[in-house]
C-alpha cells in the first residue's frame, strides 16, 4: 500500500529496497528529514517567487507547504520572516500592497498578509471584468 501511494518513481525505488512497511516508513523519514533536505527546503523558501501562470491561491499553498515541510524538519520560520518572504514573492501588480504592509509600522501575521493578498487579487479580478 505504501509503494502504491508514492507517485515519484525514484522515491518508490528507494523505499522498495526495504522488506517491511516499518522499514519503508523509516526510509521515507530518513529521506525527508536529512540535513540536505533541510538546506534544499530553506533555499526553495528563500528563493520563492509567485508564478504568475498559477493562481495566487496555488502559489500561497506552495509557500505554506514549504513552511510546513521545514517545520516538520524542525526548522522554524518566524512569522516576521514568513511575512517578509511572502511580500518579496509577490508579482509587481502587488507593489502598492507590499509597500503599505512593509512601511506602515505594524507587525502583521502571515495569515493577515495572505488575507490581504487574496482580497487584493479579488479586486484585480473585478477590475478586469
Amino acid at each position: 500500500m505504501i509503494i502504491k501511494s508514492i507517485e515519484d518513481k525514484d522515491l518508490r525505488i528507494k523505499i522498495m529496497r526495504e522488506d517491511t512497511a516499518a522499514g519503508m516508513l523509516q526510509a521515507l523519514e530518513r529521506i525527508y528529514t536529512s540535513p540536505s533536505r533541510k538546506i534544499y527546503l530553506n533555499q526553495k523558501l528563500n528563493g520563492f517567487k509567485m508564478n504568475e501562470s498559477r493562481s495566487v491561491e496555488e502559489n500561497i499553498d506552495e509557500f505554506q507547504g514549504l513552511v510546513s515541510d521545514l517545520s516538520y524538519n524542525n526548522v522554524s520560520v518566524s512569522d516576521e520572516e514568513q511575512v517578509l518572504l511572502l511580500l518579496h514573492s509577490l508579482p509587481e501588480r502587488f507593489d502598492h500592497l507590499r509597500d503599505v504592509i512593509r512601511y506602515c509600522g505594524r507587525n502583521f501575521t502571515p495569515d493577515y498578509v495572505v488575507s490581504a493578498v487574496l482580497t487584493k487579487e479579488l479586486e484585480f479580478d473585478r477590475r478586469e471584468r
